[in-house]
């Protein structure tokens, strides 16, 4: 039997007979490369939730930049998981809290501004940038924010 070496270094085994119709082989062979993109897509998904796994203990560690650091290295491998990106939005905002904290408030808006973009369903930055906005008087951009919040999630209405 031949085997057939992939770049995900993984090893299969395809029984090739002459016997065999060429339909069969045929068969064989896409079941073969089946199985190859299935599990070169788990090598991929793999590393990328070891990566977002040390983000979030960074994150509970309250280090978050280093959190950050491994959510966008995670999202680099998996871009298309919503964890991933949520991850990374909830990073941004204690990214802003802290920045705000510190009084950096074009820091702060920011990284409020990248939760958004990464993480459009999620209505905490809108509901922080509303109170923001509020802060410094600029009543039509607080508003927006807030509605914005609240189509998102009408619970929100306190």
């Amino acid at each position: 039997m031949p085997r057939v070496t992939v770049g995900c270094m993984e090893h299969f085994s395809a029984r090739q007979t002459s016997r065999a119709p060429r339909f069969h082989r045929m068969a064989t062979y896409a079941a073969l490369l089946l199985g190859v993109l299935l599990v070169c897509a788990n090598t991929v998904a793999q590393p990328a939730m070891g990566f977002n796994e040390l983000g979030a203990n960074y994150f509970r560690e309250g280090r978050y930049s280093e959190a950050l650091e491994r959510f966008e290295r995670a999202h680099q491998l998996a871009p298309d998981n919503p964890s991933i990106r949520r991850n990374i939005g909830l990073t941004h905002q204690a990214l802003a809290k802290e920045a705000f904290e510190r009084n950096d408030n074009v820091a702060g808006l920011a990284h409020l501004e990248k939760a958004i973009a990464v993480d459009p369903t999620n209505p905490a930055p809108h509901v922080l940038l509303g109170g923001y906005h509020f802060s410094v008087d600029n009543l039509p951009a607080a508003r927006s924010h807030l509605e914005a919040a609240l189509k998102l999630d009408p619970a929100q209405h306190e």
